[in-house]
């Protein structure tokens, strides 16, 4: 995630706040205008909002907050794929089943 500082700051910035569902992340370091998101769900919608948060320094600070961005993680491989289970139906045909991953990480083909 990368963001700017904001236009009118609202007093001294001491720290950015992203906020997603889970988790809410700190992060102190100011002149650091990006962080990197880990233990995210392949293929999945997050809304990412970033804060500004001041003291105030002698004013009334608090948090601005930026619009929310939304994101969709890449695909990846299909988690807890079930069995095949073929059964003869005769000399030349197959009947073959399965079901859905329980975690299809991707669109459904």
């Amino acid at each position: 995630v990368t963001w700017s500082a904001p236009l009118i700051p609202n007093g001294e910035v001491e720290r950015y706040e992203i906020r997603m569902p889970d988790p809410r992340i700190s992060h102190t370091n100011t002149s650091v205008l990006n962080r990197t998101l880990t233990n995210l769900l392949p293929f999945t919608n997050y809304s990412i909002t970033v804060l500004a948060c001041s003291g105030g320094g002698g004013h009334v600070g608090g948090c601005t907050e930026s619009p929310p961005m939304l994101v969709t993680t890449l695909p990846t491989i299909p988690e807890g794929l079930p069995s095949l289970s073929v059964v003869a139906i005769s000399e030349s045909f197959l009947a073959i089943s399965w079901q859905l991953p329980s975690r299809p990480n991707g669109p459904n083909i």
